[in-house]
């Protein structure tokens, strides 16, 4: 049985952002929120992927299909 995994990495991807992005333990707000009997929060640093968008979209783009070539340009829409 193949995983998740072995099927994504049978698609092409142009790699665009650095990941995978670091989680970060926010301690001031843990604490302050510990007061109260509440979690540990933590958050996903997705502002760390070196582009000016974060997170699902740039990975989204990563595995666009690639249109056939007429120019050098590649038109790219995404839609959230």
């Amino acid at each position: 049985m193949t995983s998740v995994l072995d099927r994504l990495a049978a698609f092409p991807r142009i790699k665009l952002a650095h990941l995978p992005t670091p989680l970060e333990r926010l301690d001031r707000l843990s604490a302050h929120i510990a007061a109260a009997g509440g979690p540990v929060i933590w958050v996903k640093r997705d502002d760390c992927t070196g582009l000016g968008l974060g997170g699902n979209k740039v990975r989204k783009l990563e595995y666009r299909p690639r249109p056939r070539r007429r120019s050098s340009v590649l038109p790219a829409i995404s839609r959230s």
